[in-house]
């Protein structure tokens, strides 16, 4: 048996129709893979999660063969577990985002049972005495760790919070919001991003023992609370960046933009990342500098995301016709100001666009880190370009040579742009070297090995009795009284 479990949502795979070959396992994208998968292809770890309604096609030996054990959830279960309470209730609350949060009690009775599989499934691999190492990640399965800790009294529970953690009094609008913190406290330690995410959640912990719901519930006498920002594949994109591949996909960009300046923007089309108000930006640049009409070009990259649910699908409408405005304004003989991809783009194909850009604009009005900012600078081998950034973003954090905006003001925004552009390498290189540094040092590899190591000293210290806590650690007691 593998002695670290790692636990998220999906499996980092997908299945997909492949012709007369049926359905394949193909590796999936985003920052937890990134971040996750090196230790798990390193190491003899398991992985449990969801794989999808076609995961019932794929023969258990190729899931087996990659250390993955799928959790089956039907339909109308998982339906209600991830649009209805997961992203309807979950991910605008903690984002900030109170007006957007629709709450349904069946919602969250689904989320429950899902957690509850989700229990089942890691203890069918996981015997009861066993010290296993468990680590669960992100919203999805904020009550799975009081859950196990039933199950494997002496296993090691560690939990990942990727989003934001919101304050306190934002948190507890949602009704099950106690039975959620009930959920986290059987964790030994959790992991979040920054620091600000961390008190936030100590002061909703806090507010829970004040009122004596504490004692309520079962779960781990202490709770230890951490900082651990995630990375990127930095070394992977820095790799890529001067790869022949990508230099020859630059050069056939750089035809088509010519010589002007290019701005770029990677995100999903998501209400958390702020498209509307950075296309108001940069209509407001346009209006402010007229040079940039002819001189610059903004690509701005939009991959689909939760394309069925309605608030989504205005979200798309409002940004294309945004879009279309802006355009229809500033086209000229030379083309069109903006450059609006609605789709996802290969590895390869993203790595030119963040050699090409002159500028990455990141403005999510709240996000736990934003790995794209993290992406770009460790692509950026020459150490020149700009990273004008939200303070509202994880990243801001740590990315200090970054431009920082707010990106609810568009005059401010716009104003910080067109100093982007303008800037000369000297102070380019100036800003971006350290972010470099950093980001290459602290890469999804590091970051994943600092966790495991943590849970271990969590595991060790609690067995003599003799917790330690620094300025980045906090430690709350559940000791009844």
């Amino acid at each position: 048996m593998s002695s670290l479990i790692l636990v998220s949502n999906r499996l980092p795979v997908s299945a997909k129709s492949s012709g007369s070959d049926g359905v394949v396992l193909v590796r999936s994208s985003g920052g937890l893979v990134t971040g996750l998968g090196p230790l798990h292809d390193r190491s003899d770890t398991l992985w449990i999660g969801n794989l999808g309604a076609r995961g019932k096609d794929n023969p258990p030996t190729e899931l087996q063969a990659h250390r993955l054990v799928p959790v089956d959830l039907p339909r109308e279960m998982a339906r209600r577990y991830y649009n209805g309470f997961s992203n309807g209730v979950l991910w605008p609350v903690f984002h900030n985002f109170t007006e957007s949060f629709r709450y349904d009690s069946r919602d969250f009775s689904a989320y429950k049972a899902v957690n509850k599989r989700f229990a089942h499934a890691i203890a069918e691999v996981a015997p009861a005495s066993s010290l296993v190492q468990v680590w669960i990640h992100d919203y999805h399965l904020m009550l799975l760790p009081s859950m196990l800790r039933e199950r494997l009294p002496r296993a090691s529970i560690g939990f990942f919070l990727h989003t934001p953690f919101p304050p306190a009094d934002v948190f507890e609008i949602i009704p099950p919001a106690s039975e959620l913190l009930h959920g986290l406290r059987g964790a030994d330690l959790i992991g979040l991003h920054t620091r600000s995410y961390k008190e936030n959640l100590e002061a909703a912990f806090r507010g829970l023992l004040a009122t004596g719901a504490g004692d309520e519930m079962g779960g781990s006498s202490e709770c230890r609370l951490e900082v651990h920002p995630i990375g990127v594949d930095a070394r992977g994109f820095a790799e890529r960046a001067v790869s022949e591949s990508v230099r020859r996909r630059i050069r056939t960009w750089r035809r088509r933009v010519g010589n002007r300046k290019v701005i770029l923007g990677v995100d999903r089309l998501d209400y958390t990342k702020g498209l509307p108000l950075r296309l108001a930006a940069f209509r407001r640049l346009l209006d402010i500098e007229p040079r940039w009409v002819n001189d610059s070009v903004y690509i701005q990259i939009a991959v689909p995301s939760r394309t069925t649910i309605p608030e989504y699908r205005l979200l798309k409408e409002d940004v294309e016709r945004r879009v279309g405005e802006i355009n229809g304004r500033h086209a000229s003989s030379g083309g069109v100001p903006l450059w609006y991809l609605y789709r996802s783009i290969p590895p390869e194909e993203v790595s030119a666009l963040y050699g090409l850009a002159d500028v990455l604009l990141v403005t999510p009005l709240r996000d736990g880190m934003n790995l794209v900012a993290k992406e770009y600078v460790a692509s950026r081998v020459e150490d020149t370009g700009v990273l004008v950034l939200s303070r509202f973003a994880g990243a801001a954090s740590e990315l200090e040579g970054s431009c920082l905006v707010n990106p609810w003001d568009d005059e401010g925004t716009a104003r910080t742009l067109d100093r982007a552009l303008r800037m000369e390498v000297e102070e380019q290189r100036t800003r971006m070297i350290p972010m470099r540094r950093r980001v290459m040092r602290q890469d999804a590899v590091r970051w994943g090995q600092k966790f495991v190591e943590a849970l271990g000293r969590v595991r060790s210290s609690r067995d003599r009795g003799m917790p330690a806590v620094s300025s980045h650690h906090s430690l709350l007691s559940f000791t009844r009284q």
